[in-house]
């Protein structure tokens, strides 16, 4: 106990010193180029910074081959390394980046060997097809097809998903914003999922869209593969199921989007409030509906400083909701500190401010490469209604974020999170806020 309270405190005290030194850091860039620079282009990078880069990129008359090492510590599926080779490229007029090709084999100790083959491919700049196929020795298999982009040459667009996904690295820790640690238990969950989603301008060449959507999900809960763990069937065997649930959405949405790319991101607002039923009589297993709204603001101040915040809220109601259809708290994308799933309830709120800051700046391969370091602070909680939420149930989250961007469409992620139960590291592709 006293090693992991020793080992925490030195997570927090890491965390916090890169908090303290971010600003010092970015304070000095923008000094340099004052004097130095009577533009806003950054000045040439060390020759030793250049040498790692030449390292890690190798160009090619289309393009660059980036040689990546592939670390993550996700909280529910524990240390995973191996290598994530990166194929870039660009348009024959070498304005844009085309399409990336970026296979990866990594191991880690739960599932084995993973083999993973991603693709994305933009036909425009505003439209992005991306394909995901992996296969690991134990449990996990993956397939993802996904477009996004506007129709034709109008201002309509659309959202087209199907994905296939049996993840063995889920957790469950009971309902409310105090379930415990020691309640925790690993699951299985496999998965259909089929989307489509249209936008449709309110006024013509305005940022203000209604959007209409459809969602069918077939999922079966099992036991998971994690042996250090209790089985979900002994501590929640209410949820087991021994075949597939169906789940059949209908979506309204109304949103506002000023952003200038959607990947990688440096300015705009985005804002999307939608309402979500589902019903028997319409397809699916269950009766329930929900509701909530997703804010995100960009904010350049500078060339080298940028505030980023977000606001998420979401509300679902009715008597039979699956579990993992509730809200929740957790990952990559909704609160850094903790592992995907870790607090489940009916409502969820989250707030998020985050300062990016660019480091360096370097055209490669015809691209400009950036790399950012971005402190962030969060503060989210779960609630079963409205009239029991509690400040005592807050839980608050501080790290800080690694970003190498290529623009317009390629960002990579690597962020460090730590919140009441220690670290969190995730890394992402693509993923802007």
């Amino acid at each position: 106990m006293i090693w992991t309270r020793t080992k925490t405190l030195r997570r927090i005290s890491i965390a916090i010193t890169f908090l303290l030194l971010q600003p010092f850091l970015c304070y000095n860039l923008s000094l340099a180029e004052s004097i130095f620079s009577s533009t806003e282009t950054v000045k040439s990078p060390p020759m030793l910074l250049l040498k790692m880069v030449d390292f890690i990129m190798a160009p090619f008359s289309r393009g660059a081959m980036v040689r990546l090492p592939l670390i993550d510590t996700d909280p529910n599926r524990g240390p995973t390394f191996g290598a994530l080779p990166v194929w870039v490229f660009q348009n024959p007029e070498g304005t844009r980046i085309k399409s990336i090709h970026a296979p990866s084999l990594t191991y880690n100790e739960i599932f084995r060997w993973n083999t993973t083959y991603r693709y994305y491919h933009y036909p425009t700049s505003k439209s992005e097809l991306d394909v995901r196929v992996s296969y690991a020795q134990r449990t996990n298999r993956d397939f993802m097809l996904d477009y996004k982009g506007p129709i034709a040459s109008t201002e309509l667009d659309i959202h087209a998903r199907f994905h296939y996904d049996r993840d063995g690295s889920k957790r469950f820790f009971g309902f409310g914003p105090h379930s415990e640690e020691t309640q925790e238990s690993n699951y299985t969950l496999d998965s259909f999922t089929y989307l489509v989603d249209f936008g449709f301008p309110v006024i013509p060449d305005t940022a203000w869209k209604i959007r209409l959507g459809h969602q069918l999900t077939a999922s079966k809960i099992s036991n998971g593969p994690v042996t250090a763990l209790s089985d979900i069937g002994t501590m929640f065997p209410e949820f087991i199921t021994s075949k597939r649930q169906k789940t059949v959405l209908y979506r309204l949405g109304f949103g506002y989007d000023t952003r200038d790319h959607k990947t990688t991101t440096k300015q705009g607002m985005f804002w999307d409030t939608y309402a979500e039923a589902a019903r028997r009589p319409l397809g699916s297993d269950t009766n329930f509906h929900r509701y909530g709204t997703d804010f995100r603001w960009f904010i350049p101040q500078n060339h080298f400083w940028t505030a980023a915040l977000r606001f998420q809220f979401q509300h679902a109601l009715g008597g039979e909701i699956p579990f993992y259809l509730q809200s929740s708290l957790g990952g990559k994308y909704t609160f850094r500190g903790y592992g995907e799933g870790r607090f489940i309830d009916r409502g969820m709120m989250v707030a998020g401010l985050e300062e990016r800051c660019k480091i360096w700046e370097y055209p490669i391969a015809g691209v400009m490469a950036e790399a950012s370091l971005d402190p962030f602070y969060q503060a989210g909680l779960v609630y079963p209604t409205a009239l029991k939420m509690q400040m005592k149930y807050i839980r608050q989250v501080i790290g800080i974020a690694l970003r190498m961007i290529a623009r317009p469409q390629v960002v990579g992620s690597l962020d460090f999170g730590i919140g009441d139960e220690g670290l969190s590291i995730f890394m992402d592709i693509n993923y802007s806020y």
